[in-house]
């Protein structure tokens, strides 16, 4: 079974990791951690939600138990509980960590383009805002994505993105093909940086660039560690077998 992507523990403040294949994720809510997560985070507990592509954060306190309804429809998490592990499920799209820089709180969200887009992560820093703690206080890791060379788009996303952050032209570049393919099919369609463009988006809400890091592991090429919808769509249409769905499981925990 393959390992997960451990991020540094951030000086003991929080511990995070991503777990592409190595683990499925858990059911949404609040339940008791699997000995597989509690291993590499040390919580006793998981949260997580379902997830839309949306903005909501949601603030998870310490009496959610069976408390099912409240984890619907949201992208991300926080809190400043210890002993709890904060869960979301990627399968392309980027997950991205954010702890406070004295440890006292954390939060995860799912960033695809479309919620990257919405502002899933300005949602988030808010959310620390509101507990008073400051976006140039956090760090931020944005873990395993579909990488640039992977991600084929076309207008529909260049267009709406570079309407909102007019400064991610350097977010996409010429797709990949052979010449003369690039003179006819391939003439609205580029390669997306999406890790890049949620890094972009970060550094406008105020996170210090210094305080980010990329983990630039491309799930679509990487078969072997990681889930992607992408990958698995091309493989059901040239092979006509039902579509995969499984995702990864990434998670943040306040430190000990």
């Amino acid at each position: 079974m393959p390992c997960p992507v451990v991020v540094p523990d951030f000086a003991g403040k929080a511990r995070a990791a991503f777990f592409g294949k190595a683990l499925s994720p858990p059911a949404i809510g609040w339940q008791p951690c699997p000995s597989s997560i509690t291993q590499w985070v040390g919580a006793s507990h998981i949260a997580s939600a379902k997830q839309v592509h949306g903005t909501a954060c949601i603030v998870v306190g310490g009496q959610e138990a069976g408390d099912h309804a409240r984890f619907q429809a949201a992208d991300a998490l926080f809190t400043t509980n210890t002993n709890l592990a904060l869960g979301i499920k990627t399968a392309d799209c980027c997950p991205v960590v954010f702890v406070a820089g004295d440890g006292s709180a954390v939060a995860i969200a799912h960033a695809g383009w479309r919620g990257a887009l919405a502002g899933v992560t300005d949602t988030t820093i808010e959310v620390f805002r509101a507990h008073h703690l400051p976006a140039a206080d956090l760090r931020c890791v944005i873990g395993p994505t579909i990488g640039v060379s992977s991600y084929q788009i076309d207008r529909a996303v260049r267009d709406p993105v570079l309407q909102m952050t007019p400064n991610a032209a350097a977010c996409f570049q010429p797709s990949l093909g052979e010449a003369a393919m690039r003179a006819t099919l391939l003439r609205d369609r580029w390669q997306f940086d999406l890790p890049h463009y949620v890094w972009l988006r970060l550094v406008a809400a105020g996170v210090l660039p210094q305080h980010i890091r990329t983990v630039r592991a491309d799930v679509c090429a990487l078969d072997r560690h990681f889930h992607s919808h992408r990958r698995y769509t091309q493989q059901a249409r040239a092979t006509g077998e039902p579509l995969c769905t499984d995702r990864q499981l990434s998670v943040v925990a306040r430190g000990v």
